[in-house]
């Protein structure tokens, strides 16, 4: 079975920032609008809890149990979004075939232009998506900015963010451009945690928690944006 969605593990602040009341589930990533899940309105930052009756314990136990799933089957689905649970109804299909992919240089291989990161309360450097990238990645709009570095021990550094990554949401805000995420970046600060909203390589969409540390704790130059 297949139903077009990416998931990945809920951890607890993921939990927190999602107003998930339950310790079990799998966080939508992504949602492919033409799939099964699209068309049962489904959406990016939906936990599922229950397929099936099933409880979901993570991104792996909801993979197979769609896996487990018959094409043609109807198959209700318990979500939780903004705090509250909704049953919905999925109808699973097969799994299309997946065309290759271009062979041309991943995103991961952008090499930094500035060196020191720009953003001493995160920690990282983030620049325009490179048109090249754009089209490898599938981005007429070339929205968002990509990590070109990350700065060792930073928040940036512990939440797993690497020179590659594209940062599409910050906080559920949408990113333009690096511009706008540099401006963004200014306000993290005064919060305990931001959730980015990450693109990392062509098939992957993911949320990543950014815990801030403390005043006492950032290091970098404080004129820096």
């Amino acid at each position: 079975g297949w139903v077009g969605l990416m998931a990945q593990d809920l951890d607890p602040d993921l939990a927190k920032f999602f107003k998930v009341s339950v310790n079990q589930g799998a966080l939508i990533s992504e949602v492919m609008p033409m799939g099964p899940a699209g068309k049962a309105t489904l959406q990016s930052g939906d936990v599922v809890i229950k397929f099936d009756s099933k409880a979901v314990d993570g991104a792996g136990s909801l993979k197979s149990l769609v896996g487990k799933t018959k094409a043609g089957t109807r198959v209700p689905v318990e979500i939780m979004r903004e705090g509250k649970t909704r049953l919905m109804t999925i109808a699973i299909r097969e799994q299309p075939g997946v065309p290759p992919s271009p062979s041309v240089q991943q995103a991961g291989q952008v090499a930094p232009k500035g060196g020191a990161p720009k953003s001493p309360v995160l920690g990282l450097a983030v620049e325009d998506v490179p048109s090249e990238v754009a089209r490898y990645l599938n981005m007429p709009n070339r929205k968002g900015g990509i990590v070109v570095a990350v700065q060792p021990g930073s928040p940036a550094f512990d939440a797993g963010l690497a020179p590659g990554d594209i940062i599409l949401k910050a906080n559920q805000t949408e990113i333009r451009d690096s511009r706008e995420f540099n401006r963004l970046a200014k306000q993290f600060q005064k919060e305990e945690m931001t959730v980015l909203f990450v693109q990392r390589g062509p098939g992957e969409k993911i949320f990543v928690p950014v815990r801030m540390k403390s005043s006492d704790d950032r290091s970098g130059d404080p004129g820096q944006a």
